[in-house]
């Protein structure tokens, strides 16, 4: 049974009338302002203590997992930086000998060019 606010003040009133001010707040004291079905017992605390403590292991075991697999990546992202560091480096090489080749083929066909005239 539900109690609300106005019977609660109906009690309150007869057991002043009763038994006094102060009989009548203590009585009332013990007397909640909700329904009894809404008070958790400690078995109650203790359920949601065990849940949360399980749920605390899986998110422990999760992070782990987490954090091994970013290790995994931070290792994957290191041969790739170095992979792309060694094909660029390689890259450059061809670069700079296809310039220095071009540069050095247009020279002989300028002297070339200018022996002949």
């Amino acid at each position: 049974m539900t109690v609300d606010e106005q019977t609660r003040q109906r009690v309150f009133a007869r057991l002043r009338e009763a038994l006094g001010e102060e009989a009548a707040i203590t009585l009332m004291a013990g007397i909640p302002p909700f329904d009894w079905s809404q008070v958790a017992t400690k078995a109650d605390v203790y359920a949601v203590r065990d849940l949360i403590g399980g749920l605390r292991g899986d998110m422990g075991g999760e992070i782990s997992g987490l954090r091994s697999e970013i290790g995994d990546l931070r290792g994957e992202m290191g041969q790739m930086e170095a992979r792309l560091s060694t094909s660029m480096a390689t890259q450059t090489r061809y670069y700079m000998v296809a310039t220095v080749r071009a540069v050095l083929t247009t020279g002989a066909l300028a002297f070339a060019a200018a022996g002949l005239t």
